[in-house]
């Protein structure tokens, strides 16, 4: 992200400290019957006094509007907006988004706004556990593009859907050929190429 007027950089190593809250209730059950991604161990989305909403502009100038519940889901927003409320004394701030289309950013907000106010999810170095994606997001998920999807989660630093998506690409090309890996990512293969920059393919 930019740091002219306007736009801001994201500092990844200053977001605000999460003051520890009761506990999470066990997590629900999706239709399949499996347990939900487990947010017990987690921290609890930062509590907001009022409702707000930012703006934000993605790379094609397509304007979204975010809540301020919603905005909790990446910390890197949060950060971002946190500095821009201090700098401009008003709640109401816009972020221009220099790498995300308006296309994936409306999929980012509106993912986080499906999951507003739930506890995030903390890195364990130490423990891996097994990640079931919830129906909603199963249905979301198969309904963008994980390559643009992905990158704008971990630039966004969006912890949860950057897990479910990352579960759902390992499931997509699970067994499947290098041809097959190409399709999914989009590349084109090295020998057609050669044979298109000597003239044999048309």
């Amino acid at each position: 992200m930019s740091a002219e007027e306007g736009s801001i950089d994201v500092p990844s190593d200053d977001a605000p400290e999460l003051d520890d809250t009761p506990e999470v209730e066990d997590a629900p059950v999706n239709d399949a019957g499996s347990e939900e991604y487990d947010t017990s161990e987690g921290n609890d989305a930062p509590e907001v006094d009022e409702v707000y909403y930012i703006t934000l502009i993605s790379m094609d100038q397509q304007e979204v509007r975010m809540s301020s519940d919603a905005l909790c889901q990446s910390k890197a927003l949060l950060n971002a907006v946190d500095g821009l409320q201090r700098a401009e004394k008003q709640l109401e701030v816009t972020v221009q988004i220099a790498n995300i289309t308006g296309t994936t950013l409306c999929q980012i907000v509106e993912w986080c706004e499906q999951h507003k106010g739930e506890p995030i999810p903390v890195d364990k170095e130490s423990e891996h556990q097994p990640i079931y994606i919830p129906q909603w997001d199963k249905e979301f998920l198969d309904g963008c593009d994980l390559n643009e999807l992905l990158p704008a989660a971990f630039e966004l630093q969006i912890k949860r859907l950057l897990d479910y998506g990352c579960k759902a690409m390992a499931l997509i090309t699970k067994g499947k050929s290098l041809d097959e890996l190409r399709d999914v990512f989009g590349i084109e293969n090295d020998e057609e190429e050669d044979n298109e920059a000597a003239g044999l393919v048309n």
